[in-house]
């Protein structure tokens, strides 16, 4: 049986295109994004994608997501952006200031260090914008 691969971002426009190719190729599927009413209707359209509502700005709920999961693989495609950073600034503020980030697309610092407690570095991938710093690799 393939492993389980967790997919963040997954009702975005990437995320969820990859949760239906990975659930088409028969690969366990986990999703996660944050928990909105626009992100439950398009979860709706997973199949047999399992989803995890994770707030991937708060170590803790990473830590808890990880566990849970306890995924092989990560395809990280989150990032809060427009119109959803103008809906709810305090969770754009916090990826971008608070957790140290590198900008849209990217995972806190302190979330990067609990998936690399969890996954192999090699089994993680993002998707990251042009715009980069230091230290916010996984």
């Amino acid at each position: 049986m393939p492993e389980r691969v967790l997919v963040t971002g997954a009702c975005g426009l990437v995320g969820s295109a990859t949760v239906a190719r990975l659930c088409k190729d028969g690969i366990p599927v986990v999703a996660t994004d944050l928990d909105t009413a626009a992100n439950r209707r398009a979860a709706k359209r997973f199949g047999d994608a399992i989803t995890q509502w994770c707030d991937l700005t708060q170590r803790s709920h990473v830590q808890r997501l990880l566990a849970a999961v306890r995924p092989a693989a990560i395809i990280h495609l989150a990032a809060v952006i427009p119109p959803f950073c103008y809906i709810q600034p305090a969770t754009a503020q916090s990826q971008r200031r608070g957790n140290r980030t590198s900008g849209p697309g990217s995972i806190s610092v302190d979330c990067a260090t609990a998936v690399r407690a969890s996954v192999k570095r090699e089994r993680v991938r993002t998707a990251q914008s042009t715009h980069r710093e230091r230290g916010a690799d996984l």
